[in-house]
């Protein structure tokens, strides 16, 4: 019986191990703004996708617009540190 009951003791702090590293992993993805891509995709609304505006596309460069009244991160599509805009 003693050799069974050390065998469930190791296997408890598997399992345990395997839950500490699952909650470390969404807590760096929250604290990285990781989190915001898997986000993005629900929030999209069909208005609100650079692409179905035609001619449009997403930059990383508001120089690369032609109308410099884009918005950074304003679609989802284009991430946070882009523009969805018509190239020059």
């Amino acid at each position: 019986m003693r050799h069974k009951r050390g065998q469930e003791l190791s296997l408890q702090i598997i399992i345990v191990a395997i839950i500490v590293l699952v909650v470390l992993v969404v807590l760096i993805f929250i604290f990285t703004g990781q989190i915001g891509k898997f986000r993005g995709g629900a929030d999209a609304t069909k208005e609100n996708i650079c692409y179905q505006k035609q001619g449009y596309r997403c930059v990383q460069n508001i120089e690369d617009c032609a109308d410099r009244s884009a918005k950074k991160g304003e679609y989802p599509e284009c991430g946070r540190e882009g523009y969805c805009c018509k190239p020059k």
